[in-house]
């Protein structure tokens, strides 16, 4: 169970009962702190970072091959988070992420994170190429080099310096670029290079290149 500071009441004070709720389900989830005030409950200039331990057990295995407390690990958030500001991975690369950043953290200095091999690079750009207009997960490219995600995510962004994500979407719009050079409608376009429809190439493109789709193929023709 979780703890939360329930809603404030007609007198302008928090509610002097506290309200519980079922923990998340989700493997980190990141929710306002609170504390117990005299009769009061506040909320603190703080935030809860919460990794289940399944989770912190799984990654410590792959990261670092050795069994870990995680009652033994405690660090404020400012000093573990150091994240791009533009992270649009999908919610369990986040999560594996952040909790192998903070088991670094906890167990000191680590070896730098090898690259991929000129190999296993081939292997998942040639499969990231052929496969641009379906969904690639991390699990097709994992199975592709033998690598769990955590291992892969890490060691494909030490070759690429991009999370397979990013590295995803930008081959999308370099195809979409290609393409728009051709009569073919932005519909078709976008269904090619694995965008759901048109506005989200729109959107995804005008944020990689600056300008639309339609601006671009009209400065190329």
């Amino acid at each position: 169970m979780t703890l939360e500071c329930s809603g404030p009441g007609d007198n302008g004070h928090a509610s002097a009962q506290p309200k519980l709720c079922s923990a998340s389900d989700k493997p980190i989830s990141v929710a306002p702190a609170t504390c117990w005030d005299g009769a009061l409950l506040t909320k603190t200039e703080a935030l809860h970072a919460r990794i289940k331990s399944e989770l912190m057990a799984s990654i410590a295995g792959e990261l670092i091959r050795c069994d870990i407390d995680p009652s033994a690990i405690d660090f404020d958030l400012e000093q573990v988070l150091d994240l791009p500001d533009d992270i649009k991975a999908e919610i369990d690369y986040l999560s594996r992420m952040f909790t192998a950043h903070i088991l670094r953290k906890h167990v000191g200095k680590q070896e730098p994170i090898p690259s991929l091999t000129s190999r296993q690079a081939e292997l998942v750009t040639t499969y990231i190429q052929g496969h641009l207009c379906s969904n690639v997960t991390i699990n097709d490219l994992c199975g592709l080099v033998a690598m769990s995600p955590t291992v892969f995510n890490g060691r494909f962004r030490a070759t690429f310096r991009l999370t397979p994500h990013q590295y995803v979407v930008e081959e999308r719009v370099k195809q979409a670029r290609l393409l728009l050079q051709s009569d073919m409608p932005l519909t078709e376009v976008a269904y090619a290079c694995g965008f759901a429809d048109q506005s989200h190439l729109s959107r995804t493109f005008k944020r990689l290149v600056g300008i639309s789709p339609a601006s671009y193929r009209r400065m190329t023709a």
